[in-house]
């Protein structure tokens, strides 16, 4: 059975995730957690975290997809398949914002996974957009301020352009998650690994100290899934 979610689901996804992440805020156990692990510091487990920290960043992941389809693509067509990937891409987006479903019909001679790692690119496009106005808007400071600047954690300074403030939703696991998956709505065979490999490098942003606390992964993670699953309701047969 092909999954068909609806607008519906994905924002009761992203309702939850964000209910929960502010819940974990509001509650200050988020704030206690990370306490912890400043106070039981671990240079080699913090090393650690921000390199998986480093991959979940959203840039490192469409350089990726660019380079893993480009690659799909030469190997089965060469510089005319890679060539006509990109063209489709476009004329793919082009078709789903006008409001039709399903893949063009020149896509079918296509191999899969090119087909759905250059879309991807989009739809990290519009999570990153999303992601961003909701940092923008909610404003929760990072736990850095709180841990070296004395800024209280309690205290939103929304409808600001400083990073600093800017924790809640985590970026990192919101492209992760986004990502992971759109790639196991179509590949879902893969779908654990997929999904156990992105909940790892997603923790990875509240495990390491100052980047975020767990209640913004949590948000982070709802918005990059109720995106993914929303784009991919609106664009099957």
């Amino acid at each position: 059975m092909t999954l068909r979610p609806t607008t519906v689901d994905a924002l009761i996804v992203a309702l939850w995730g964000f209910a929960v992440g502010f819940w974990l805020w509001g509650s200050g156990l988020d704030i206690a957690l990370q306490e912890w692990l400043y106070v039981n510091y671990n240079q080699a487990f913090n090393d650690t975290m921000r390199w998986l920290g480093q991959l979940s960043l959203g840039r490192t992941q469409i350089w990726g997809l660019v380079g893993i389809g480009g690659l799909c693509a030469l190997y089965y067509g060469g510089l005319y398949g890679l060539g006509r990937a990109v063209k489709l891409t476009v004329l793919q987006w082009s078709a789903w914002l006008r409001g039709k479903t399903g893949w063009l019909q020149e896509w079918a001679e296509t191999p899969a996974f090119t087909r759905i790692t250059f879309t991807a690119l989009g739809v990290m496009v519009v999570n990153g957009v999303l992601q961003v106005l909701a940092k923008c808007l909610i404003g929760r400071p990072r736990p850095k301020e709180w841990l070296w600047n004395g800024t209280d954690p309690y205290l939103p300074h929304p409808f600001g352009t400083d990073s600093a403030f800017w924790s809640l939703p985590s970026g990192h696991a919101s492209s992760t998650f986004v990502l992971a998956v759109w790639l196991a709505l179509a590949f879902p065979r893969w779908r654990l690994p997929i999904l156990s490999v992105a909940t790892l490098m997603a923790c990875s942003r509240f495990l390491a100290v100052t980047p975020h606390y767990l209640g913004d992964v949590v948000a982070g993670v709802a918005l990059g899934t109720a995106v993914a699953l929303w784009v991919w309701g609106r664009t099957r047969d």
